[in-house]
């Protein structure tokens, strides 16, 4: 990422609203702005640790992992909550890996479909699962601040692999799950 490049763009769009751009207030605000962006948008992956599953065959879910991203169609924020589950074969995953998997998905410029592709994508090439589940549903500034104006609005997106595709009782049993947890 050019920093210098980011300031000098903070800089412009500063012009356009503000009255004086020298003022105490704003004066560092080019060099704040560069930081968030870098804060938001640059991916380190999650180092994924899995163990043996000893036999477990059931459902393992983790719910209300607090995620933020920002539109990639009006770099606004949105921010929502992720359940992810997943019934293991041969390996499970470090419990904190779930979470640490859909903050990493969140960073950036995204869509809440494409981070909700990529969490399931994520699990399933790393883990090898017999099938996942993603759900998020999520506020978008974009959609609250702008446009429309709905306030009360919330997004709901839903991806399932492996089993949960082939299995709609299963795939029932996850959303059940979902919106009673």
């Amino acid at each position: 990422m050019h920093e210098e490049q980011l300031k000098q763009a903070a800089k412009a769009i500063i012009s356009i609203g503000a009255v004086n751009v020298n003022s105490e207030g704003l004066r560092r605000t080019p060099e704040r702005f560069t930081k968030m962006i870098k804060d938001l948008c640059e991916k380190n992956a999650p180092k994924i640790t899995t163990f043996p599953a000893n036999g477990y065959k059931g459902i393992i879910v983790s719910q209300k992992i607090k995620f933020y991203s920002l539109c990639e169609h009006h770099i606004l924020p949105f921010f929502g909550y992720a359940t992810v589950g997943y019934i293991p074969d041969k390996r499970i995953i470090g419990i904190s890996k779930l979470p640490r998997i859909v903050h990493y998905a969140a960073k950036g410029l995204n869509t809440q479909e494409g981070i909700t592709v990529s969490v399931a994508e994520i699990l399933t090439k790393e883990l090898k699962p017999k099938g996942c589940a993603v759900y998020m549903v999520a506020r978008h500034l974009c959609m609250e601040m702008r446009g429309v104006c709905e306030h009360e609005a919330v997004t709901s997106t839903v991806t399932l692999r492996g089993i949960f595709e082939k299995d709609n009782t299963l795939a029932l049993q996850f959303i059940k799950g979902v919106n009673h947890g």
